[in-house]
């Protein structure tokens, strides 16, 4: 199994997670990388539904966090619900301004314009 990020860089206690160490292909030893899939239960509601689960790929690398989807489709509805998991995710983990990422097969134009007007990276293959 390999090593998992310290609990000092994120308060993964309140997730269930499963991180891995990632390689670093472009730059030399001092660079550190960590990325895993997180979940979170929202027990309480306190962000939304009470029970509500959230769920988003986190990746650190050189002092930036990002917070990544990856979908094979893309509407509007979906980049507002990622960016309501975002500003969760930033809540329980106390991330300030991370990168919001989402990577998609097909992605609708009412979907491209709604991740710019939320700063939101949409990485597409086809706009339809």
């Amino acid at each position: 199994m390999p090593p998992s990020v310290s609990s000092a860089t994120f308060p993964f206690s309140l997730f269930k997670t499963r991180i891995t160490q990632v390689k670093n292909f472009s730059r030399a030893k001092a660079l550190t990388s960590s990325s895993g899939k997180c979940y979170y239960v929202d027990e309480n509601g306190t962000f939304g539904e009470k029970g509500g689960i959230y769920e988003v790929d986190i990746l650190k690398r050189d002092g930036t966090t990002y917070l990544i989807e990856v979908k094979s489709y893309a509407q509007p509805k979906d980049v507002s619900r990622f960016n309501h998991t975002c500003y969760v995710v930033s809540k329980v983990l106390n991330l300030e301004k991370p990168v919001k990422m989402m990577v998609v097969n097909v992605a609708t134009g009412r979907a491209l314009e709604r991740a710019n007007y939320l700063g939101i990276r949409l990485i597409y293959g086809e706009l339809t």
